[in-house]
């Protein structure tokens, strides 16, 4: 297959990705589907501004291991993404190369490659509760003497 072939193949991948398959998908909510689309935005966009890759010359083998890795890399780095919205990117990423194994299915490398990237360590932020003064003051605000303070 030509580059170009390879090129037409890709967009047309990305293209009913985001406009057919991602608003089927029942079980994402559209702020899921609209972060799955930024988030292969910011990947183009990556390939085009670091790696020079013309836009209009896209091809499967810019979905490889090291570029995504790089692409990690530089969304921590130059973005300053937490590792939480990297893994969410990788994610959103490899949601993609799943839908392209699934369509063409020479292209199943690409999704076996990035299952293999590491997801990034991430510190989750204890949660903090209520103190049992501020409780007892939460609860002793409504009137129980009327109807909607008994609610």
């Amino acid at each position: 297959m030509n580059k170009h072939s390879q090129t037409l193949q890709i967009t047309k991948l990305i293209n009913q990705w985001v406009n057919r398959y991602l608003p089927t998908q029942g079980s994402l909510s559209r702020h899921t589907t609209r972060n799955y689309s930024v988030s292969l935005a910011l990947f183009l966009g990556f390939l085009e501004v670091e790696k020079k890759v013309d836009g209009t010359n896209i091809i499967p083998d810019d979905f490889k291991h090291q570029t995504i890795e790089d692409w990690l890399v530089w969304l921590a780095e130059k973005r300053n993404n937490s590792p939480a919205t990297c893994n969410d990117r990788l994610g959103s990423i490899r949601s993609f190369l799943k839908y392209m194994a699934r369509k063409d299915t020479t292209l199943a490398y690409l999704y076996n490659e990035a299952a293999l990237i590491p997801l990034k360590k991430s510190m989750k932020k204890p949660v903090e509760g209520i103190s049992k003064k501020a409780m007892k003051a939460l609860l002793e605000v409504p009137d129980q003497n009327t109807k909607s303070g008994r609610a």
